[in-house]
């Protein structure tokens, strides 16, 4: 429909199928899937196929094949309004010092509505998930760079290295030295 200039009402649904997870979660819209009985649309290219090895000419049409059911997903039900746009902010401004209000201004909702929407989201409160995906950087930065742990936590807008330390050992169980080589050792044992 979008290919067509039309405009879709938020209050229906896009039906795909293909679907993945990461790329609807935090779509406007939410998204249901067909499963496509590929089973059958095997066999329908293998007869097709066949056609034209046995020299057969196939018309030029579009052959539509009946799905087999369809998939309501609730992971992707409708996000409740501002979510995307104050996760969006967060990841864009990781590094960022970010508060909540400055969360419900640039989501276009109140501070309450916003904590109300993390909460049943991710089962916490705004600040929480902001340093959940601080840590999630962190890690990821550790075990994908050479950057060192004091470059880390000025990149992710620690006010203070021992802060950022303190955060990482209470949240990994590791400092970010051990959290390193563990994952080190285990890249190096998937090689072998």
């Amino acid at each position: 429909m979008l290919e067509l200039g039309l405009k879709i009402p938020e209050d229906i649904a896009i039906i795909s199928g293909q679907h993945r997870e990461v790329d609807s979660a935090y779509l406007a819209i939410p998204i249901t899937t067909i499963d496509l009985n590929m089973k059958q649309q095997g066999y329908n290219a293998a007869e097709a196929l066949h056609k034209l090895i046995q020299g057969e000419q196939l018309a030029a049409e579009v052959y539509f094949t009946q799905g087999a059911k369809i998939i309501q997903r609730d992971s992707t039900a409708l996000p409740q309004k501002g979510l995307s746009k104050a996760t969006e902010y967060i990841d864009q401004h990781i590094g960022d010092p970010i508060t909540v209000d400055q969360l419900a201004l640039k989501a276009g909702i109140s501070r309450a509505s916003l904590q109300r929407q993390f909460k049943e989201t991710f089962g916490c409160g705004v600040a929480t998930e902001i340093r959940r995906r601080r840590m999630d950087q962190a890690k990821a930065l550790l075990i994908e760079s050479d950057m060192s742990a004091t470059a880390i936590a000025d990149k992710l807008g620690y006010s203070s290295v021992a802060q950022f330390y303190r955060l990482f050992k209470k949240e990994s169980g590791l400092t970010c030295g051990e959290y390193r080589e563990l994952h080190a050792a285990a890249g190096s044992d998937s090689l072998q």
